[in-house]
């Protein structure tokens, strides 16, 4: 909401309105980050110099202004030792961050603050599946989540659609690279805040270049030798031999963990991931018709966590996700997500090749 506006939520009438020392009081650390206003304009100032702060500044108990910075900006400006606020505790410090973006919708914005707001809030959406993934084992967060969320988002910082904010961060999230890549990023932004290129003219723009760069960054899978999820891989069809269609699920795992130390050191395999050899073998398992995900205790199936080549490809190329926060999406090891690109044979980037080797 803007500093003109008021805080939604906030009735006078119903939440107490108490008079702080300007000097006790600090704009959050987020305000700053997002906004980085150099100056207030002479009316804003001139209006708050007329008739004081009308509004409350919105303020956690610790005088963190959460609410009104720019009233207490210009409440300095011309001297005001006291201004109202309101003061209002909140869950946890995402909900200050979220707030921090959320009251500040109705102000005008360049594009450039809004792209600052979508971050802020994808961080704090990550954030909160990370906790949800925390404190419930085996959450799924699929692809349409991270879909709605984009939606959820591009609406809160009116960015148009969740398709319209995709390709802008497509652009915006290339600006801190460095070589041609970086410098169209830079200069599609800047001109995009400027108004001389719309958020789609710039895409266009941006995605010619990439596909440009992306040429030469793309590594494929039969280029390389001795991946991880190879050997993983031949492991299972090395030793497939061991089990049979009546062993249940625990009896194959224990028949291949029986084989797997002496095969890592053979093989010269990182010992420390287990959890990933279990997934992959799992997956391997279901998809070969040697274990079924129905009855009692039996594990979930991740076939039916396995996304599509095209949505893969997406996530991976068009949303530049490294494997691991793709893996966080679906609940699952990032070296599944590399196992599964190499079946669909998805080319990797250059700079992810060295921690798949």
């Amino acid at each position: 909401m803007s500093d003109a506006a008021g805080t939604p939520g906030a009735n006078p009438e119903q939440e107490h309105v108490n008079s702080w020392p300007v000097d006790e009081l600090e704009p959050h650390s987020k305000n700053v980050e997002i906004y980085r206003e150099k100056s207030l304009s002479r009316d804003f100032v001139e209006s708050i110099k007329k008739r004081g702060v009308e509004v409350p500044l919105l303020v956690t108990k610790q005088g963190i202004v959460i609410d009104g910075s720019r009233r207490l900006r210009a409440a300095r400006e011309i001297g005001l030792v006291e201004v109202p606020v309101v003061e209002r505790a909140f869950d946890s410090e995402l909900d200050e961050r979220e707030a921090v973006v959320h009251l500040n919708k109705n102000r005008v914005k360049t594009f450039l603050q809004r792209m600052r707001e979508a971050e802020e809030l994808f961080r704090i959406e990550k954030a909160r599946a990370k906790h949800r993934q925390g404190v419930e084992p085996g959450t799924e967060f699929a692809a349409s989540e991270y879909g709605r969320s984009r939606d959820k988002v591009a609406n809160e910082v009116e960015i148009g659609s969740g398709e319209t904010l995709r390709k802008a961060m497509i652009i915006w999230e290339a600006r801190e690279n460095e070589g041609a890549l970086g410098q169209t990023s830079r200069t599609v932004l800047k001109e995009i805040n400027e108004g001389g290129e719309s958020i789609h003219g710039g895409y266009k723009r941006f995605s010619r270049k990439q596909e440009k760069v992306n040429s030469q960054n793309k590594r494929w899978w039969d280029e390389r030798r001795h991946s991880v999820v190879e050997k993983y891989e031949q492991f299972f069809d090395d030793k497939e031999h061991l089990i049979s269609k009546d062993d249940d699920w625990r009896t194959a795992f224990r028949k291949f963990r029986g084989e797997w130390n002496d095969y890592k050191e053979e093989h010269k395999i990182d010992g420390s991931e287990p959890y990933a050899l279990l997934q992959i073998l799992l997956y391997q398992l279901q998809d070969e018709g040697y274990i079924q995900s129905e009855g009692e205790w039996q594990p979930d199936s991740i076939i039916d966590r396995k996304p599509s080549k095209s949505q893969l490809a997406d996530l991976y190329w068009e949303e530049e996700m490294k494997v691991s926060e793709i893996g966080l999406i679906f609940g699952l090891h990032f070296r599944l997500v590399e196992f599964w690109m190499r079946e669909y044979d998805i080319p990797v980037r250059e700079d992810e090749v060295t921690q798949m080797e």
